[in-house]
């Protein structure tokens, strides 16, 4: 039997966000093991949004401090946080943010060329996430040839190529019809499993929601509630850190 606890990917200590007089975020603590899935949701303008900003080093708060693998992460340079999100995270947004005139499989391969790797290793690992994700015949379509879930299923493939260590997702099923939504959810769970990524979302959706491990709310930068789900019978318990 392991009794190894699991170890902390990303950290969050009473991070604190104000926009003029609003206040974004008034103080969270956040602990996300390794491989949790974790929603994030609570109304328009709860801050959720800006919690995963925060989270992924795309907007520093204010006060507070977060941290990957115990490596403080909020408090440096644009430069540094720019390339921490293109070699550490992955993200997958409501609407897939394809590049138009390419390709798919340069769609999914941008991430590896923007580091510098070779075309033909970067082409041949964008290949083989298509194929895992079952796009191989769309390699040489654009976006406007493919449907919403296709697209999303490559933006998908573009977010896992770099073999994050985080996934972060905004809204990933809100511009998909409900049958697409599900079976984008079920594609986006084994795909991070697979890769062995923790997986953190924002929805306003319920269903979504309880496709993950954990749920927790945001009302008024403050965070409600912490619990835990079964999927297998959906029942919830609270979290323990």
């Amino acid at each position: 039997m392991n009794n190894h606890p699991t170890p902390t990917v990303l950290q969050a200590t009473n991070l604190q966000k104000r926009f003029g007089n609003t206040v974004a975020l008034g103080g969270v603590d956040l602990v996300v093991p390794r491989g949790q899935s974790l929603a994030i949701m609570g109304p328009s303008g709860s801050g959720k949004s800006t919690l995963l900003h925060a989270l992924a080093a795309i907007q520093p708060p204010d006060e507070g401090e977060v941290r990957l693998f115990g490596e403080r992460i909020d408090n440096r340079s644009e430069s540094q946080r720019s390339l921490l999100r293109r070699t550490k995270f992955g993200f997958l947004f409501q609407f897939a943010g394809l590049l138009t005139e390419l390709p798919a499989v340069d769609n999914v391969a941008l991430p590896l060329l923007l580091a510098g790797q070779p075309r033909g290793r970067a082409i041949a690992a964008a290949r083989e996430w298509m194929r895992w994700l079952g796009l191989t015949g769309l390699a040489n379509n654009r976006p406007g040839e493919m449907s919403g879930g296709q697209a999303q299923r490559v933006a998908l493939a573009r977010a896992l190529v770099m073999e994050p260590a985080v996934v972060f997702a905004d809204e990933p099923t809100g511009a998909l019809d409900h049958a697409t939504g599900v079976e984008t959810m079920a594609t986006l769970h084994n795909a991070v499993c697979a890769n062995q990524s923790t997986l953190i979302l924002v929805t306003h959706d319920p269903e979504v929601a309880h496709t993950c491990d954990r749920i927790i709310e945001i009302s008024d930068g403050l965070l409600t509630s912490d619990r835990l789900v079964d999927r297998s019978t959906k029942r919830e318990g609270t979290a323990v850190a």
